[in-house]
């Protein structure tokens, strides 16, 4: 009566399990492939892309508004000088990414 051999972590030396059954073998390639491979697809971007915008848009509009709040309880002054500091912040991002063009 053969013995049947019981899982080992050196299982890696016995020949027939380092390669899976024929019949398994394309449907667990193209599973590796499809898995290993990045994103190509330009629907999937898409969908990606509006779902980040989903979310970032609505939390730079929070943010922003805590910032105003912040700035108009902390500095002296009437509210403009929490508009000034909000000004200020933003011709910096602008001048920042205006800086980044590619003309």
């Amino acid at each position: 009566m053969p013995t049947r051999r019981a899982w080992s972590a050196d299982a890696g030396q016995d020949p027939s399990l380092r390669t899976a059954p024929p019949a398994i073998s394309p449907g667990a390639q193209s599973h590796a492939s499809i898995r290993r491979e990045p994103v190509e697809n330009p629907i999937s971007q898409r969908i990606f892309g509006l779902l980040a915008t989903f979310f970032v848009v609505p939390a730079l509009l929070l943010l922003t508004i805590g910032v105003f709040r912040l700035a108009d309880a902390y500095l002296p002054g009437e509210v403009w000088s929490a508009w000034l500091v909000l000004a200020g912040i933003f011709l910096a991002c602008g001048a920042f990414v205006w800086s980044k063009r590619n003309p």
